[in-house]
């Protein structure tokens, strides 16, 4: 009977999805399997980041490796665990110190990396003891992270070249969830549905409507997402609003340290337009003006606390809500009220209003104001 006295954890990152159609996937997987299997070490799962760079990091802030780190340090993966990894550039193509953090944090934390390519076993006694360990291990993140940043200075010449000789034909495929390229790559079709769509969220919002109404309008006729999502959402009505790729414009973009940034000018009837110059313009002065300026106003201004008050419990702004005579006001979190997993109940609205003028009734308003403050906020707006 073959007793397993160490749990062993296989770690597998694949940059892009094209991959996978390769044979990267099979024989990482089969290694780790080998390898467990001749050291004596249980195979309890595999963790995969499949389209994931570790270039910025992403593996780490947004992929399973993350996850893992957490569970580390939360003690749901027990001390004395084996990491499985193919290469330490697996593990990272951050930049030096970055990626270096990383693989100390899993070593301090009582995990062992094993680098399958080299036959490395790494601990923290290892790398303390024997410095060619540690220079063997920084030369491969180093080497890792200069092939990727070369790797993405030519991706960035070659679309700058794409860019520069623009001649109508489409330089990616990736566009606006209401649009497709064409099959000659000659341009991009409207996707019937999905624009009649955001031609209505614009009128809606030309006719003042909030995206909090939009959204609730969208999902109450069952209006078939064009998002990534199964149903709308407030924060999505409001990427479409500011999205200039209704005018046809494309912004090319590049990631600069983790940050995406716009690069270029944008390039002008490069996607077909759904709405006119006159309509965007104008929704954005709308949105401008409402912002801030929630709450029901009835005949006198009812809520005092009008955009400045945020739920507890998850961070979500409190709205204003007057459903008449017969029921009372009350300021009501959106994520509860949305059923989106808060539960905080409704706070009564006269009650809450008269506690916290009571309260501000308290505080000496002249001790919190500066003897020269008109003069700074004079100045202030000079600047």
């Amino acid at each position: 009977i073959i007793v397993f006295m160490v749990k062993g954890y296989s770690y597998i990152r694949m940059s892009t999805d094209i991959q996978l159609k390769g044979d990267s996937l099979r024989r990482q997987m089969e290694m780790s399997k080998n390898y467990c299997e001749n050291n004596n070490i249980e195979l309890v799962e595999s963790i995969q980041d499949i389209g994931i760079s570790g270039f910025r990091g992403k593996n780490v802030s947004e992929g399973s490796l993350g996850k893992f780190l957490e569970m580390i340090k939360n003690g749901k993966i027990s001390k004395g665990s084996c990491l499985i990894i193919e290469s330490l550039d697996r593990l990272s193509r951050d930049k030096v110190l970055l990626a270096f953090s990383v693989f100390t944090d899993i070593l301090s934390n009582g995990i062992t990396i094993i680098t399958l390519q080299d036959n490395q076993v790494y601990t923290s006694e290892t790398v303390n003891n024997n410095p060619g360990q540690l220079f063997l291990s920084l030369g491969v993140m180093l080497r890792s992270h200069d092939e990727s940043k070369t790797k993405s200075n030519r991706i960035s010449s070659v679309w700058k070249h794409k860019r520069d000789s623009y001649n109508g034909t489409i330089l990616t495929s990736r566009c606006p969830s209401w649009m497709k390229p064409k099959k000659d790559k000659s341009g991009f079709d409207l996707i019937e549905s999905h624009s009649n769509t955001v031609k209505k969220i614009f009128q809606w919002s030309l006719n003042g409507d909030g995206s909090l109404v939009i959204t609730r309008r969208l999902n109450d006729t069952k209006t078939p997402s064009i998002g990534k999502t199964k149903q709308w959402n407030k924060s999505y009505i409001a990427k479409i609003l500011n999205n200039r790729s209704v005018l046809g414009e494309y912004q090319p973009h590049i990631h600069v340290d983790n940050t995406r940034e716009p690069v270029g000018s944008p390039l002008l009837d490069y996607y077909p337009r759904v709405v006119s110059d006159v309509t965007f313009i104008k929704v954005q002065n709308g949105i401008k003006d409402r912002t801030n300026k929630g709450g029901r106003k009835g005949k006198s201004f009812s809520n005092l606390f009008s955009g400045i008050v945020y739920c507890d419990n998850c961070g979500s702004k409190l709205n204003y809500f007057n459903k008449g005579k017969k029921s009372k006001t009350h300021l009501w979190c959106l994520n509860s009220h949305h059923h989106k997993g808060c539960v905080s109940k409704p706070w009564n609205y006269h009650q809450l209003e008269d506690c916290l003028l009571t309260s501000l009734g308290e505080i000496n308003i002249q001790e919190l104001i500066d003897s020269d403050f008109i003069s700074k906020n004079e100045e202030l707006k000079d600047r």
